[in-house]
This record gives structure tokens, C-alpha cells and sequence, in this order.
């Protein structure tokens, strides 16, 4: 028992050992993320043409930054070839699932999006394939 709570689960097991300011500052950075998504599929679909390629240029920009730290590229295809057993942490895998929801809103695959396809492709799910938009492959909890 650290920080005087009792933890419940796996999840607040692993979650009472980080120190509370470590976790409200990525509580907060991850809203951030997830308000930045939320907007990015907005003016995707508000406008058309130049302002919605805009959008998906923004959206490249972004998830590529973000899933090029190498905290992330551990989760990677290329990465897991060297390993068994690869699995993606449930904190780092609600940062993937952004992705697939930002992709769940365009039906197909264009040359402007290409990069978003294949960067969500990317991620190994739980069983060794990758990514999906089916959002269940980041979670370690699942029954298997």
C-alpha cells in the first residue's frame, strides 16, 4: 500500500506505484491527446478538400511523433521479430487505441492517409499480429 490507497486488481496494483504528480501529469497529457484526436476528426469531416487533407496531414504529423518515441517502438512488428510474448502495456495501448479511433472515421485507405494505415498496422496485438481497429488487441486484461 503506497501513497495511503489501497489498491484493487492488477490494474491498481500497478497503478499505485506511480507516485500521484507523475500520475496527474499524464492523466493530463493524455487528455490532451484525446481532445487533440476528437478535434483532428472533427475538421477532418467539417471540411472538404484542402482544409480535410489538412487534417490528415495534422494527424500524420501527430501519431507519427508520438508512436516514433521508443517507448513505443518496442510494441512494434519489426521490434517483436527478436521476442515471444510482446504485449503492450494497458497505459501505452490507450495511446494506440487514439489512432484507431481517429482511423475509425475514414473508410478507406488514400494516399493521405496511407501513413496512418500503415503506422496503426504497425503494432503488434497481443497474439502477434498487428494492429486492428477492433480496439481489443491493446488490452492485457483480456480473457485468453
Amino acid at each position: 500500500q503506497k501513497h495511503g490507497r489501497e489498491p484493487v486488481g492488477a490494474a491498481a496494483d500497478a497503478r499505485s506505484s506511480i507516485p500521484p504528480e507523475l500520475g496527474k501529469r499524464y492523466s493530463e497529457l493524455f487528455f490532451e491527446f484525446y481532445y487533440i484526436t476528437d478535434e483532428l476528426v472533427f475538421f477532418a469531416h467539417r471540411y472538404e478538400g484542402h482544409g480535410q487533407r489538412f487534417a490528415y496531414k495534422l494527424a500524420s504529423l501527430l501519431y507519427t511523433i508520438v508512436f516514433r518515441h521508443r517507448i513505443f517502438q518496442r510494441f512494434t512488428k519489426l521490434a517483436a521479430r527478436g521476442g515471444k510474448g510482446v504485449r503492450v502495456p494497458r497505459l501505452l495501448g490507450q495511446w494506440m487505441k487514439q489512432l484507431d479511433h481517429f482511423l475509425s472515421f475514414i473508410p478507406m485507405c488514400t494516399p493521405s492517409t496511407e501513413i496512418l494505415w500503415s503506422l496503426s498496422r504497425s503494432f503488434v496485438a497481443e497474439d502477434g499480429r498487428g494492429g486492428s481497429r477492433k480496439g481489443d488487441i491493446y488490452d492485457e486484461d483480456r480473457p485468453g
